[in-house]
């Protein structure tokens, strides 16, 4: 999850995803180009999450837009499936992980 100066936002897209009855799961939240006022409130909001919060400002510098820090993200995943989730959106169904898994172990390889 891409994130920037908005903590609680993430939170909420978090907690959402971490609701998912799919166990086998890793949440990865790049904050990418936060305050430093935000990112300690990131880092308030997220203590005792069962997450991985990386400040790409400490990596890697000034933001550089959702789309690297997703992709930085990808590079610290473990998992053999990947799926986004904004820090704006929400997971409303609990079952959306299993599901959409369920779909990709269905699909042929190209």
């Amino acid at each position: 999850m891409a994130t920037s100066n908005r903590p609680e936002l993430a939170l909420r897209a978090v907690k959402s995803v971490l609701q998912q009855t799919y166990a086998n799961k890793e949440v990865i939240v790049m904050n990418n180009g936060s305050t430093e006022e935000n990112v300690a409130r990131y880092q308030t909001l997220f203590d005792g999450l069962p997450i991985r919060h990386v400040n790409l400002n400490n990596c890697l510098g000034e933001g550089f837009g959702p789309s690297k820090a997703r992709n930085f993200g990808i590079g610290l995943a473990r998992g053999g499936y990947v799926a986004f989730c904004d820090d704006d959106d929400e997971w409303l169904m609990r079952s959306t992980s299993a599901r959409s898994l369920t779909l990709f172990k269905k699909q042929k390889p190209m």
